[in-house]
């Protein structure tokens, strides 16, 4: 019996997903895909952007080398026979740099986005590292590719939160000494105001760990 190709990818599809479910990240180790369009606005806005100046740029260097052209094909003195060759002049050179300023501005803003990519890709990931942060997940080592711009920026987020890291575990041992000593005077104390105010410090206390457990700390 033969198998094919799809067959077999299917299978290691479903051995490496979730219950055999071809999850997004199944998706690109199989295509071997990757997003480069990650921020639409932004990378669409800029290469948009890009080809338009080159259009701009590209009409004032034509005026400049057409212009002596034009005065004398405008121009009342100029014969009949000189004004045809120069509309000849300038249809040929339509033709030529027409499709050729196409071709560049085209190839110019596919290789723009590919390069924003390694701006606005990293950006990406690094918003939904904050996001994960912001509902109670810390955040595990921002790891940037290669050529990714700004790599200094997320090595510093690392070094940062692992300092923060760090603090908050010392200041959860802590809250969790004085909660301890707070619990030993609640049961030593006879009074029955000062018992109940320790037994308050004691809840926020409790609450304030409980703050810090909810990041894993």
């Amino acid at each position: 019996m033969q198998i094919s190709f799809w067959q077999l990818r299917s299978e290691q599809v479903k051995e490496s997903g979730h219950e055999g479910e071809m999850t997004m990240e199944n998706k690109r180790n199989l295509f071997g895909r990757r997003q480069y369009i990650v921020d639409k606005r932004s990378q669409i806005y800029l290469a948009v952007l890009l080809v338009f100046y080159l259009v701009i740029y590209s009409l004032a260097l034509l005026a400049i080398i057409l212009g002596p052209s034009a005065l004398v094909f405008t121009s009342e003195s100029t014969p009949w026979a000189q004004k045809v060759a120069t509309s000849r002049e300038f249809l040929s050179l339509g033709e030529k740099v027409v499709p050729a300023v196409s071709v560049i501005a085209l190839l110019l803003a596919v290789h723009f986005i590919l390069i924003t990519h390694r701006l606005f890709g990293p950006l990406f990931r690094f918003r939904r590292v904050l996001r994960q942060w912001g509902e109670g997940e810390w955040p595990r080592p921002f790891k940037a590719r290669p050529k990714d711009f700004h790599q200094e920026v997320f090595e510093d987020f690392n070094k940062a939160t692992v300092s923060l890291k760090g603090d908050f575990g010392q200041v959860k041992a802590e809250i969790s000494a004085a909660l301890a000593g707070l619990q030993k005077m609640e049961s030593s104390t006879a009074q029955p105001e000062q018992a109940c105010q320790l037994k308050n410090i004691g809840q926020s206390c409790q609450a304030a760990c409980a703050i810090l457990d909810k990041y894993g700390l």
